[in-house]
């Protein structure tokens, strides 16, 4: 169980992640599992970047297949699988349809489009259900709460997963490197740390940690490409709640539609190159007009204004120059840079971000690592399940159902919501749970005092920002209401905390 940071660092550490993006979290796992003593920094909450929005689609475009990339096609199908597998409450495969319900495959593709659309639907209809055959299938993810699994199961293996913290300074010695950490709340508060390894999982950023904290030059930099996730209202007529995908042909886009909750739809991230969140206006516009403008609109949905975008979440993709390259071809998919000098410690940087190749890109990395380290992978920690990804059924389906009937009492709405968001660690958060009453606090949006203890206790959460934007979803459709209730819950129980420090001391 953890709490808020209780300053409980070691002095010494094998290896040092800095970053708790997707990337950080799948290194922290993977070297603390290998039996590393490690450190994970994070200036802020963990899933703060772009590489966690709390829902995105993998594997849907021709990214891998544009380099004719058959090897990283391959390794997103087999990693779309495995997650399905170990963590089936934070995946989705689902197949992509018209608004009426029939398949988005009308169009004539270009053949490497038909290449990439067979080989997608060849390896992921086998975990579809038969009536999808025939459609084109996507995988739905949430690498928001993929890196919370992740940083949970790296604590298991007993990885220090610290957030809040920045690397202030850093000295490179023959065999360690003397850190510097710093809260990024009070400066007065730093911690000195040495490390044999670094690895640098800073996405974006990396750059800026390279030169100003760790003084190192790389040939590979990383480069920022704003892109933009709409969230709007969900205007569907019929079982609106049921996980689909919608495919909406705009003039010049295409737009792939999805669920990030019962009541909200959302599309993209798409490329935005204006500044500001007036950014992207002409995207909306496109999208609205396509939207309404689809000729099975009237009977399975309403027409959308723009009053129906609710939020727009926009991040800072990692793409990396590659050094091979030129800066009319960045890449996307992760690249693994090594700076060994020779005389002194060992750095590794990981450029670029995509969610679902984390893990794998994890294993990589330790792997190029293992001629210091010594540290092999453990053949059987692939075949276990993520954090919540233990459920007793055979299909998230029937999980919801034994869920539901286990909690009668309980709106069915919001057990499905915890059971889709923490799988079968939700069954911590009900335990003893026979009515709402028991719940506790009510702070607004089926959002109660139970579950806000849990995220406050196991997962890090440190104020109202990280539960409601990171960790439950509900910023989404909620006022500002349940950010003043929830926030002055967190400043009732700090009062609380310095109180009590403050009576043990006197005695």
């Amino acid at each position: 169980m953890i709490s808020e940071f209780s300053g409980n660092i070691a002095n010494a550490y094998d290896l040092t992640v800095i970053g708790g993006g997707i990337n950080g979290v799948a290194v922290a796992s993977e070297a603390a599992s290998r039996g590393l003593s490690t450190l994970l920094v994070h200036s802020r909450d963990l899933a703060s970047g772009a590489s966690a929005p709390p829902v995105s689609l993998a594997a849907h475009n021709l990214q891998a297949l544009s380099a004719l990339d058959l090897f990283q096609l391959t390794n997103q199908l087999d990693e779309i699988k495995h997650l399905q597998q170990v963590a089936p409450h934070l995946i989705d495969l689902l197949p992509v349809q018209q608004l009426n319900g029939e398949m988005a495959n009308h169009e004539r593709p270009r053949l490497v489009q038909r290449i990439f659309k067979h080989l997608r639907n060849r390896s992921l209809s086998a975990s579809t259900s038969s009536s999808s055959a025939g459609y084109n299938i996507v995988a739905r993810i949430k690498p928001a709460r993929m890196v919370i699994s992740l940083a949970l199961e790296a604590q298991h293996h007993g990885a220090n997963i610290v957030t809040y913290h920045r690397v202030q300074s850093a000295e490179r010695y023959e065999k360690h490197w003397g850190l510097t950490l710093e809260s990024s709340q009070s400066a007065s508060r730093t911690y000195h740390v040495n490390s044999r390894w670094i690895v640098n999982c800073s996405g974006w950023l990396a750059n800026d940690v390279l030169e100003q904290v760790l003084k190192v030059q790389t040939r590979a930099k990383a480069t920022a490409e704003f892109r933009t996730q709409f969230f709007f209202r969900n205007p569907l007529k019929h079982d609106p709640a049921a996980r689909k995908i919608f495919k909406i042909r705009g003039n010049r886009l295409d737009f792939h539609v999805y669920h990030a909750t019962d009541d909200i739809l959302a599309f993209g991230p798409l490329k935005c190159d204006q500044e500001g969140y007036a950014e992207c206006i002409d995207i909306q516009q496109e999208f609205l007009e396509a939207w309404n403008n689809s000729p099975e609109l009237e009977q399975h949905a309403r027409k959308l204004t723009g009053e129906d975008i609710l939020y727009k979440r926009r991040g800072n993709i990692a793409l990396i120059h590659d050094p091979c390259g030129n800066d009319d071809t960045p890449l996307t998919v992760p690249l693994l840079d090594i700076d060994n000098p020779g005389s002194k410690a060992v750095l590794m940087n990981i450029f670029g971000a995509e969610p679902i190749l984390a893990q794998k890109t994890a294993r990589q990395a330790l792997d190029a690592l293992q001629v210091f380290t010594g540290k092999k992978a453990h053949s059987e920690r692939r075949k276990r399940a993520l954090p919540g990804g233990d459920i007793p059924t055979s299909s998230m389906t029937d999980f919801l159902v034994q869920l539901s009937t286990a909690h009668p009492l309980l709106p069915v709405k919001l057990v499905h919501r915890l059971a889709r968001n923490y799988g079968q660690l939700a069954t911590r958060i009900l335990q003893g749970v026979a009515s709402e009453q028991d719940l506790g606090i009510h702070f607004g949006n089926m959002l109660y005092e139970r579950e806000v203890e849990y995220l406050v206790e196991n997962e890090w959460a440190r104020c109202a920002e990280d539960i409601l934007a990171r960790r439950t979803f509900i910023y989404l459709s909620s006022d500002k209401k349940i950010l003043l209730r929830l926030s002055e819950w967190f400043a009732e129980r700090r009062n609380k905390k310095q109180d009590s420090a403050t009576k043990s001391a006197e005695q």
